[in-house]
């Protein structure tokens, strides 16, 4: 049961982006280009951008470093809203500057699609891909790394595989949803609004992560389901504005 979840969620995770990205770039009639700057971004703003603010805030020795290590709820809102800032004004940035001539509402879709896809081959495809190379006797790295990667197999369980998959559709699904609201903050009639609204919405959805990452709440189940339930509310609400905006178009 344990190869075959392992299989399954390798699959999942390079699938899933892919199978969506393929099949609205051809109901749309789309290019490339927006799912690349979706990844781009992502890459820009989360793994470069806030990587280095973390650098300062948490990895050196200061006193606000020490200040937001010291108290577990300052650490989670401090994780929470830098990771709603960096990754919101990414699509904004993304929006306003790289796509600012495309207009068309799928293109919001399109951005979402490449943000959480590359996010979801980083963190889930690429972790099991060394998993099952390593599960099926492929060396990864030196003896210590390889052994590292051993106990990470020997100790996965279904369950476990199964949860990250639902934190990732959790994610695509927020990814999406926040993409349609920066895009509608940028080119809809009236709704500056929604950039500073996606900023709080992706934070709060972040805050059951950062508890547990804290060990303020310890059930990883009730985690992912209060997760789950947030993206799909944030998702339902990012539906109606996608019908709002760019009347006439696709």
């Amino acid at each position: 049961m344990q190869t075959v979840m392992m299989i399954f969620t390798l699959f999942f995770s390079f699938a899933v982006p892919i199978g969506l990205l393929v099949y609205w770039k051809k109901r749309n009639g789309l290019s490339i280009f927006p799912f690349v700057v979706g990844g781009m971004c992502f890459l820009l703003f989360a793994m470069g951008l806030e990587q280095m603010l973390h650098a300062v805030c948490i990895g050196m020795d200061t006193p606000v470093s020490r200040a937001i290590q010291a108290n577990p709820w300052l650490y989670v809102a401090y994780g929470c809203l830098a990771a709603g800032i960096f990754e919101e004004t990414g699509r904004y940035f993304g929006f306003k500057v790289l796509l600012r001539n495309y207009k068309e509402r799928p293109v919001s879709v399109a951005y979402g699609i490449g943000h959480g896809g590359i996010e979801t081959i980083m963190t889930l495809g690429l972790t099991y891909l060394l998993l099952t190379l390593v599960h099926f006797g492929v060396g990864i790295g030196d003896p210590e790394s390889n052994a590292m990667l051993m106990e990470s197999v020997r100790t996965s369980s279904a369950a476990e595989m199964g949860l990250a998959m639902l934190e990732r559709i959790s994610a695509m699904m927020m990814h999406i949803s926040l993409s349609i609201l920066v895009f509608a903050a940028v080119h809809g009639e009236k709704k500056k609004y929604l950039y500073p609204l996606a900023i709080v919405l992706h934070a709060f959805t972040n805050v059951m992560a950062g508890l547990y990452q804290t060990g303020l709440v310890a059930n990883i189940l009730l985690v992912e389901l209060v997760t789950f339930a947030c993206s799909v509310c944030i998702m339902i609400f990012g539906r109606n504005i996608y019908l709002q905006i760019v009347p006439g178009e696709k």
